[in-house]
């Protein structure tokens, strides 16, 4: 939120990317590697093909994209953090890319009985894209 209001896309959010300062609470968490982020006013359209792919929304893939596709990489990391394992896991970079274009992502394995709907309610919307 504070790099959105301040004008930056951060564009590979990832948990590699995220630290939590030692001897401070959870929520003095620190973000790194602006290497390939971008400050966007809002008004164009970002249609640079860029992040790590895992964490890369649909709108990043289509060229076509502004400060959403941070709050996509937010919606993956919390699936990992909740499940173990990434919402469009494949072997290769094409099929994760084709499973993200689809939404092929689930919450009905048995590792979700456990996680509140809240949540799950909380990655659908950060998930969230209109392919048409």
């Amino acid at each position: 939120m504070y790099c959105h209001e301040n004008n930056i896309v951060h564009r590979d959010l990832k948990p590699e990317n995220i630290l939590l300062e030692q001897g401070k609470d959870m929520s003095q968490i620190k973000i790194i590697d602006f290497g390939i982020s971008v400050h966007h006013s809002g008004s164009e359209i970002l249609t640079e093909s860029i992040g790590t792919p895992y964490y890369i929304s649909p709108e990043i893939w289509n060229k076509n994209y502004g400060k959403e596709c941070d709050l996509w990489s937010s919606g993956v990391i919390l699936y990992i953090m909740l499940s173990g394992t990434p919402p469009f896991n494949a072997p290769t970079d094409k099929e994760i890319k084709q499973k993200i274009l689809k939404g092929d992502y689930s919450l009905t394995d048995a590792v979700w009985n456990g996680i509140s709907s809240e949540a799950k309610d909380l990655i659908q919307k950060l998930l969230e894209y209109d392919s048409s």
